[in-house]
């Protein structure tokens, strides 16, 4: 067991922290930050409003990530969207979203320390996910600037396309880390 904090879930682990090969990268994003937005059962007008006044672009379609500057905001359910970007600029929006949420029905959760994040790359990426994680991963399906949540073995987990290299982004809660990372060594050791 580990304790929260920022300290890699994987640091006393003794499998490799990096998987490298010509066809597939994974690797463990230590500088990631996340925050949750929330604001269930209001109006979507006032979901408008409040978008207008934080100055960002939410996006209202399920599974769909919208960038805002340093950060991306993916809406994984109606009226609740996952902010990632690198630790300082997840701060840096949470501080200036923090000033106007009072005045609405709205939540902001900080996660970065609770969560964990993988990046999932090359042109065996989508070979790797799909051996552990029921998503149709199929670039007409699944392609950049689409998130979705689903379970990688028998964990749930967030999974954003992040590119089309294709670059996946995988994040699960801190205490999920080790196993989801031993899934994605196994899978991405059968794809080299």
């Amino acid at each position: 067991m580990f304790e929260l904090g920022g300290q890699s879930p994987l640091a006393n682990n003794n499998s490799p922290q990096q998987v490298s090969h010509e066809e597939i990268s994974i690797r463990e994003e230590t500088s990631l930050g996340v925050a949750k937005l929330v604001t269930r059962c209001i109006a979507p007008k006032s979901i408008d409003a409040f978008a207008r006044k934080a100055n960002i672009t939410l996006p209202h379609k399920t599974n769909v990530v919208a960038h805002a500057g340093a950060v991306d905001i993916a809406c994984v359910a109606p009226g609740e969207w996952l902010i990632i970007g690198a630790k300082k600029s997840v701060e840096n929006f949470e501080a200036d979203l923090s000033l106007i949420i009072e005045s609405f029905t709205a939540l902001l959760l900080p996660l970065t320390y609770a969560r964990s994040s993988f990046v999932i790359s090359g042109k065996g990426a989508r070979q790797v996910l799909s051996a552990v994680c029921p998503l149709d991963l199929h670039p007409t399906v699944f392609s950049t600037e689409m998130c979705a949540r689903s379970l990688l073995g028998d964990v749930g987990v967030f999974i954003q396309q992040v590119n089309d290299q294709p670059e996946f982004r995988v994040i699960i809660e801190q205490p999920d880390a080790s196993y989801v990372w031993r899934l994605l060594y196994d899978a991405g050791e059968a794809v080299i």
